[in-house]
């Protein structure tokens, strides 16, 4: 089983995923949010190789994840990833394939959780979010978009596995 909670930052998507993995039975595991470990720029200062780098390792750490263990409980869903680069980078020629492959790969996840600014505020400055309230929603509206245009039915309610 493979579950992601998705949203922009500080909407509380590892408290709600700390809740997911005491629910989850077995052979489990949390893949960490990629972005807190890119070498490279991350934020509105995100360059299009950071925005590669944290597609394709989010990508990478879900089919080892997968392979290794029976639930993966996912810091962001790979729409997340392509969100904040559109956000930055817009209809990027590279972008553009993989916000492809991510319609894709939307059906690998189980359930992805939604997160809204609006119900949710974390919003602390931890040294590495990104403190602009207009990107943030920025952020958040383009995540809704992805899932809407690819036909993904998000789930915003429900709390359990």
């Amino acid at each position: 089983m493979k579950i992601a909670v998705s949203g922009s930052h500080g909407c509380g998507k590892t408290k709600l995923i700390n809740e997911l993995f005491k629910q989850a039975n077995g052979n489990k595991v949390i893949l960490p949010e990629i972005a807190r470990e890119c070498p490279l720029p991350i934020n509105q200062k995100q360059t299009l190789e950071s925005s590669l780098w944290m597609f394709h390792n989010q990508m990478r750490l879900e089919l080892e994840y997968g392979y290794l263990y029976d639930t993966i409980i996912c810091d962001r869903s790979i729409v997340d990833s392509i969100a904040y680069s559109l956000c930055i980078h817009g209809e990027h020629k590279y972008l553009k394939h993989i916000k492809e492959f991510t319609r894709d790969w939307l059906p690998t996840y189980n359930k992805i959780y939604f997160l809204t600014i609006k119900n949710n505020n974390y919003f602390i400055d931890d040294g590495i979010r990104d403190m602009d309230p207009i990107f943030r929603q920025k952020v958040e509206d383009k995540m809704l978009e992805l899932y809407k245009e690819f036909n993904y039915n998000i789930n915003t309610k429900m709390k359990t596995l």
